[in-house]
């Protein structure tokens, strides 16, 4: 279904960033970097380590189906809670989604219905637990990397490979930016994986990529999101308030 389908794209392709945009060439050469020096500072990068506030952002859809175009904002705040609004190019808002560890809701406006579901039906729509969303704004997940190359950084990368319930994580790390470069997840299956390239990168705290190009080959979609405004750190209470008179309904 069409918002089932738009769930998971936001969920889980959201990036965020903010500043000067330069590429990551702009960043000096560091030379040879000690690899877990790297993958110490990539994680003190991750901008889920506190609140942010995404105010104004974009979502471009490619596949068989066409092109779509979409609006959103999106916050976070320390306690791991988002709330995300999908508006259209006239500005009307279609969906508000909020999102913990364990609870999915949804104000379906189109619908005037309160969608609502849990941690189990997150990972069923978007085909990956909640604890990886990070990965789709930029932020270093790991759980037990093993690093491929040595102790040091090869070509100005650190290249390591991770397993969480049951998906596979290949991750690259720019060392010279010290944030991810690409992601590659899958389930082990040779047409069963989505790639995210990070790009453009912002010459901030953050050092977040201002652009996230999404691929899904299986399915021949692919994602563009680019964000235009957005503070961190952000300090504020997320609060759902359901449509007066929705109906209520599960997700799944």
């Amino acid at each position: 279904m069409y918002k089932v389908e738009l769930l998971a794209l936001v969920v889980l392709l959201i990036s965020a960033g903010c500043g000067t945009v330069k590429n990551s060439s702009t960043f000096p050469d560091k030379g040879q970097r000690n690899a877990k020096e790297v993958l110490l500072n990539t994680s003190g990068k991750n901008i889920t380590g506190a609140g942010f506030f995404i105010r104004k952002g974009k979502i471009l859809t490619d596949n068989e189906s066409g092109r779509t175009s979409l609006y959103f904002t999106m916050k976070y705040n320390a306690e791991g809670k988002y709330l995300i609004s999908i508006r259209s190019k006239t500005g009307m808002e279609a969906f508000r989604v909020f999102l913990s560890k364990d609870t999915i809701l949804i104000n379906d406006r189109l619908n005037r219905k309160v969608l609502y579901g849990n941690g189990k039906d997150f990972e069923k729509i978007t085909g990956i637990p909640a604890a990886l969303l990070k990965i789709s704004i930029g932020d270093f997940f790991y759980n037990k990397p093993v690093i491929s190359g040595g102790d040091y950084c090869v070509n100005n990368e650190v290249k390591l490979s991770d397993y969480f319930q049951g998906l596979i994580v290949n991750s690259t790390i720019d060392c010279r930016t010290e944030k991810l470069k690409s992601i590659v997840v899958s389930t082990g299956s040779p047409d069963k994986y989505i790639t995210i390239d990070y790009r453009k990168y912002r010459e901030d705290n953050y050092s977040v990529p201002r652009r996230v190009e999404v691929n899904d080959p299986a399915r021949r979609i692919k994602i563009v999101i680019t964000i235009d405004k957005y503070v961190a750190p952000w300090v504020g209470e997320i609060e759902f308030i359901p449509g007066s008179g929705y109906k209520s309904k599960p997700i799944i």
